[in-house]
C-alpha cells in the first residue's frame, strides 16, 4: 500500500496497480502476483526499496519471469538512512537463500515461465 501510494503520487493510475497482501516473503509475493494475474505476464516491473530491488528482481528471474526493477527516490520513501543500511545488511545474506528457494520453487512448478505460442 505504501508503494502504491508513492506510485499514485508519481502519476501511476490506480487501474495499473496490483496490490498483493497475502504473502509474507518476496517469493510468496511473486507467486501470488502471478496467480492474481492469471499466469506469468510477458514482463513485469518490481517496485520496492533500492536495497531490496536486486534480490527481488533476481528472485523473479530465477522463477522464470521477465522482470526489471524500479525504486522510488530515497527521499520519497521517507526511510531514515539507518533503516536503509539495516535493510541492506539483511539483503546481502538473504540473496543466496532467496536464489536457492526460487530455483526449487520453479522446479516444483509453482511459477512457470510463459511458453511461446
Amino acid at each position: 500500500d505504501v508503494a502504491a501510494g508513492i506510485a499514485r503520487g508519481m502519476g501511476v493510475p490506480e487501474a495499473a496497480l496490483l496490490r498483493e497482501r497475502r504473502s509474507t516473503s518476496t517469493l510468496e509475493n511473486l507467486t501470488e502476483a502471478v496467480a492474481a494475474l492469471g499466469g506469468p505476464p510477458d514482463a513485469m516491473v518490481i517496485v520496492t526499496d533500492w536495497y531490496h530491488l536486486p534480490r527481488a528482481v533476481l528472485a523473479a528471474r530465477a522463477l522464470g519471469l521477465t522482470a526489471r526493477g524500479a525504486a522510488p527516490p530515497r527521499s520519497a520513501a521517507g526511510t531514515r538512512l539507518r533503516r536503509q543500511l539495516a535493510g541492506l545488511a539483511r539483503e546481502v545474506p538473504a540473496m543466496p537463500v532467496t536464489l536457492v528457494r526460487a530455483l526449487f520453487r520453479r522446479r516444483r512448478r509453482h511459477c512457470r515461465p510463459r511458453r511461446p505460442d
